[in-house]
């Protein structure tokens, strides 16, 4: 079974970077970079090098960010996984976000190889968990609990949670499994119950795919 085209958004103030990086993920879904000459985003449609601008963007399966373009542009786009990259590879201080930093140099004269992009590619699908010899995440494993538990609290009150915006990408990263279960099916009762509040009957049913959320990826790890 052929595996869904992904959308690819790459953010590199550089362009022979950004050349490089979409000969490599090319083959891989639908291409979109942020043209920092005209200020806009752009797609390649036939997926021939022909850039054109476009204004609606869709949810990314993958933000690839240079760490020197982080502070301005980490929230442009909304991306289910974001992964930061540089030239000092797992040493850029510059990177000092909760999302995964590739660890090998990535400038001028390195790039990933096709064994890399194939780990990247199968980490964004959720095929394997983080792989570390690729990507390094800066998150503690105790903080990393307290921001589930954090986010697990604004899941409490469904009506006011914002489901159009996706978690961190490094929050559920070793349970992606947990995280999309409990979503779908999260999604499927509110659709009957849009207006659910824990004093209604059918919060229980809410409340319990809470808690198995919470066993899953806080009460398992610690």
């Amino acid at each position: 079974m052929k595996s869904k085209p992904l959308h690819i958004l790459i953010t590199d103030n550089k362009e022979h970077r950004r050349i490089v990086l979409c000969e490599h993920l090319r083959a891989h879904g639908q291409l979109y970079r942020y043209n920092f000459n005209s200020e806009c985003f752009e797609n390649e449609p036939q997926q021939l090098g022909m850039w054109k601008a476009v204004e609606q963007l869709p949810d990314f399966d993958l933000h690839l960010l240079h760490v020197v373009n982080y502070e301005r542009h980490r929230d442009r786009a909304r991306a289910r996984h974001c992964i930061l990259y540089g030239g000092y590879g797992q040493d850029d201080l510059r990177a000092l976000k909760n999302e995964p930093l590739i660890r090998h140099r990535l400038d001028d004269h390195h790039a990933l190889d096709a064994d890399q992009v194939a780990l990247l590619i199968a980490y964004v699908r959720g095929e394997i968990p983080p792989p570390k010899a690729l990507l390094k995440v800066k998150t503690a494993p105790s903080h990393l609990v307290e921001r589930r538990a954090d986010f697990l609290d604004l899941l409490s009150m469904p009506t006011t949670f914002d489901w159009q915006q996706a978690p961190p990408g490094d929050l559920f990263a070793d349970e992606p499994g947990a995280w999309e279960e409990f979503y779908t099916q999260a999604r499927q009762l509110l659709d009957q119950f849009p207006n659910l509040q824990a004093g209604d009957p059918q919060y229980a049913q809410y409340a319990e795919l809470l808690s198995q959320l919470h066993l899953r990826t806080i009460e398992n790890k610690l």
